[in-house]
């Protein structure tokens, strides 16, 4: 198991970047059903993120389930339209979403429009991937109504690594990681309250300390800036 240590070379004078890293998040999505149908109303939401381009303009962006999407690549984006406290307003071309919490943590209500998804081949998809069993049978009702009432709920957690006595560098930061072969890779880490979290698919792992073990990766970190995102 390969150890980086931090380099903790913090520089305080704006980096210049073409845009803020995308913070990725894992996230799940929930089709409001009835008791019986619990079981299966919640699906991962693959590619999860948050963005912010040079203009500061940020957005959602995301593919939906595509057990939602009868199999089909819908991806959506939705903007920032309205932020007071922990409450954040999203709108786009396929719909809208209120959510409430921080970028790490939020729960969101959509209302999606213009998916054009017909209940008969959403239903047809969820038969050929799962068969036609009970689970199966269910799953298929699920779908049939979000295809016609694209309403539902989610919610996203951060990839928590843990990081004791991350305190004394508390804050969130972007760093570059160098490798090896000399290429360079933005991400993000907050480090709060005693634990680490990473928003960048390259690294994933555990802290020790202010050292990372898990990563298979040979090269160095370099905090560059601090962020002050809500």
């Amino acid at each position: 198991m390969k150890i980086l240590m931090l380099l903790l070379l913090f520089v305080f004078a704006p980096a210049v970047l073409a845009a803020d890293p995308d913070i990725l998040l894992d996230a799940s999505y929930t089709v409001p059903m009835p008791e019986s149908h619990k079981d299966v109303s919640s699906f991962a939401v693959p590619a999860y993120r948050i963005s912010t381009n040079q203009a500061g303009r940020r957005t959602m962006n995301f593919e939906l389930p595509t057990d939602l999407a009868a199999g089909r690549s819908i991806p959506v984006t939705l903007e920032l339209i309205a932020s007071q406290g922990t409450h954040k307003s999203f709108a786009g071309p396929l719909g809208s979403a209120e959510c409430e919490g921080k970028w790490v943590a939020l729960s969101c209500s959509f209302k999606f429009r213009d998916l054009q998804i017909k209940a008969e081949d959403a239903r047809a998809f969820i038969a050929r991937k799962y068969g036609t069993g009970d689970r199966a049978s269910r799953l298929g009702d699920v779908v049939a109504v979000f295809s016609t009432d694209p309403i539902g709920t989610a919610s996203t957690r951060p990839l928590d690594t843990g990081c004791p006595g991350c305190s004394r560098v508390a804050g969130r930061w972007v760093l570059s990681l160098v490798l090896a072969d000399g290429t360079s890779h933005w991400a993000e880490l907050e480090l709060l309250g005693g634990r680490g979290v990473f928003y960048s698919e390259q690294l994933r792992g555990t802290f020790t300390g202010l050292s990372l073990t898990g990563a298979e990766l040979v090269g160095q970190l370099e905090f560059t800036t601090l962020l002050s995102f809500a």
